[in-house]
C-alpha cells in the first residue's frame, strides 16, 4: 500500500474520531447541561370546571443549572395538555404543591378562579384576570 492511500485512510480514521467525539460531546452536554434549551414538563394534576375549561398545574425542569418552575395554566375542556407560556397565567419559582378551585357561581358574569399556594413560594407571574376569568389567590402555611 503506498504512502498517500495511507495518509488517506489516516486522515479518515481521524475526521471520524473528531465527529464521533463532537457528537457524543454534544450529547453529554445536552443531557446533562441542557444546552440546547429543551425542557420537560411534568404534569401534576388537572382541575376540570363546569363549562370553562380545565386548569392545569405542571413542573418544568429546564436541566441542572435552572430551578424547576411551577405553572398553571387553563386549557379548553376538548384540547389535550400542552405547556405554552403564551398561556400560563401563574407561575411559581421552584417545584411546589398548588391547588386549584372553581368556586360555585359567577362573580358579575365573569368565571372566578382560585388558586392556592405556599407562603414560602417565590412568585415569577401572577395575573387576577385572565382569558375572561377572575383569578383570586390564597397564600397558604404548608
Amino acid at each position: 500500500m503506498g504512502l498517500g492511500r495511507r495518509l488517506l485512510r489516516l486522515a479518515t480514521a481521524i475526521v471520524l474520531f473528531v465527529a464521533l467525539v463532537v457528537i457524543g460531546a454534544t450529547a453529554f452536554l445536552n443531557t446533562f447541561f441542557n444546552i440546547a434549551g429543551s425542557c420537560s414538563d411534568e404534569l401534576m394534576r388537572e382541575y376540570p370546571s363546569r363549562g370553562a375549561g380545565v386548569a392545569v398545574v405542571y413542573v418544568s425542569n429546564c436541566g441542572a443549572t435552572t430551578d424547576f418552575v411551577t405553572s398553571v395554566l387553563v386549557r379548553g375542556a376538548d384540547m389535550p395538555f400542552s405547556p405554552g407560556h403564551d398561556y400560563v397565567f401563574f407561575r411559581l419559582k421552584g417545584k411546589y404543591s398548588v391547588e386549584v378551585r372553581w368556586p360555585d357561581g359567577v362573580l358579575d358574569g365573569t368565571t372566578r378562579l382560585q388558586v392556592l399556594y405556599p407562603r414560602e413560594a417565590q412568585v415569577i407571574r401572577q395575573a387576577i384576570r385572565w382569558d375572561g376569568m377572575l383569578i383570586d389567590y390564597v397564600v397558604r402555611d404548608q
